[in-house]
């Protein structure tokens, strides 16, 4: 009976194994990842809050997208009735999140956890997903305002193929053209690789930053490690891979929203901090030169007071040292 139960157990999935580890993060439907030859923007979020983060998103998707098309009127709420019950009202939300009828942003599920992956459905190549998310980026570190609870990290994608080092190089040049031009009167511009990888071992690093850096023409395009001018984003999610490029990506915070609006509080609140510390600094330069005055007075008596230390300190001693 314990073996079968054993076996059993072992079957659902129970113990404390790699495959239990992993299963947190990554769900049973596998095939679900990105969609070949699609652009959007990768989303990390608190997990178990996808679609809630989905629907931020797309939320803060269409306000910058709106911004950068000159649209004066935005989309109107749906003020449809909902149906009472929860678990059809949920179901009608994740439909309606996954619906690609009239839409311009639409929900996929990549079954990675804390993290969802949103289409653009857009008619037109501009403003493209790096545009898009950069104009929040750079609107969130102006203003400080946090634009979503759940939703962290945005990342813009230009592009989707299989994780194969051809097909990836065939993409990069498509998608690195019109990043890195050439010409007379290019100005010289410092770029980087960054790469990333999820549920997915198939490539080595540095095969795939070789790629991309052949991609870029040398000169008028230079290498930087620390802080360049432009990034290569690559990420690896299974068996596909996306590329964009992204400008100030350490300026920005790496695209995450959610940190990027608290970078200018901490800054203010060290400032503060180390203002308030100056007033404190010159008491103690002064207290010092205080003490040190006393000590050079006080060395010419130096003997005498040494000398009347010792019955001071017998006295204190001494059972009738009260009484006095």
């Amino acid at each position: 009976m314990s073996e079968k139960g054993g076996k059993k157990r072992r079957q659902e999935g129970g113990g404390g194994g790699a495959t239990g580890k992993k299963s947190k993060y990554f769900q049973a439907n596998s095939k679900a990842t990105l969609p070949v030859g699609s652009r959007g923007v990768l989303v990390s979020c608190i997990g178990g809050k996808e679609q809630y983060a989905a629907k931020d998103s797309i939320r803060i998707l269409t306000e910058y997208y709106e911004r950068l098309k000159g649209s004066a009127d935005p989309a109107a709420p749906d003020t449809s009735a909902k149906p009472a019950d929860i678990s059809s009202a949920i179901a009608d939300e994740v439909a309606e999140l996954q619906s690609h009828k009239g839409k311009l942003f639409v929900y996929h599920r990549v079954n990675v956890f804390g993290l969802i992956y949103i289409g653009f459905q857009t008619p037109d190549v501009h403003p493209t997903p790096s545009e898009v998310v950069q104009a929040a980026a750079r609107d969130v570190l102006e203003t400080k305002q946090c634009l979503s609870k759940v939703c962290m990290r945005f990342m813009p994608i230009e592009g989707v193929c299989y994780a194969g080092l051809e097909d990836i190089s065939k993409l990069g040049k498509k998608v690195l053209a019109e990043h890195f031009p050439t010409g007379k009167d290019v100005p010289q511009t410092t770029f980087g690789v960054l790469y990333e990888h999820r549920a997915s071992d198939l490539l080595k690093r540095m095969d795939v930053i070789n790629i991309m850096v052949d991609c870029v023409p040398q000169p008028p395009y230079k290498v930087e490690l620390n802080n360049p001018k432009k990034t290569i984003l690559v990420e690896v999610m299974k068996a596909t891979a996306a590329i964009s490029v992204v400008e100030d990506y350490k300026l920005l915070g790496k695209l995450n929203l959610r940190e990027l609006s608290m970078i200018g509080n901490d800054a203010a609140a060290n400032g503060k901090s180390t203002g308030s510390k100056q007033p404190d600094t010159q008491a103690s330069v002064d207290a010092a030169a205080a003490t040190s005055a006393e000590l050079a007075k006080s060395a010419f008596s130096a003997p005498t007071e040494a000398a009347s230390s010792v019955p001071q300190n017998t006295s204190t001693t001494a059972p009738d040292a009260q009484d006095t």
